[in-house]
């Protein structure tokens, strides 16, 4: 798998956990509500930082990440009605997460692809 600054994150892992630093970074409120949703759709603990957040999307299987998230995109509407720039922000950590459940199911189905892009 590609990574990073020889980290062994795929791209995708690395932009998502960006995003959930950006989102932290924030502010206490757009966190609080995050986390919030996160811990509501998937039944986790609600997160104080993004490090921990990021370890529990990559603790869920991937399908059940992937259905989580379309519900998670409907818990973020109310956190984002307000804030044009929140919205994208957040809309685009969401759909990062499906990215993420969508790579991490096609490598498992198919594990060659992962071997075959390694350096």
């Amino acid at each position: 798998m590609k990574t990073t600054a020889g980290s062994s994150r795929s791209r995708l892992q690395e932009k998502l956990l960006e995003r959930l630093q950006e989102i932290h970074a924030q502010g206490d409120e757009l966190w609080r509500g995050f986390s919030g949703a996160w811990a509501q759709t998937f039944g986790a603990p609600r997160f104080d930082d993004a490090e921990a957040l990021f370890g529990d999307c990559l603790r869920q299987p991937p399908r059940e990440l992937l259905e989580g998230v379309l519900w998670f995109a409907r818990e973020l509407r109310e956190l984002v009605a307000h804030d044009v720039g929140k919205r994208s922000l957040v809309g685009e950590t969401a759909i990062a997460i499906g990215l993420l459940a969508c790579e991490r199911h096609i490598l498992n189905q198919c594990p060659q692809l992962a071997e075959e892009s390694r350096p």
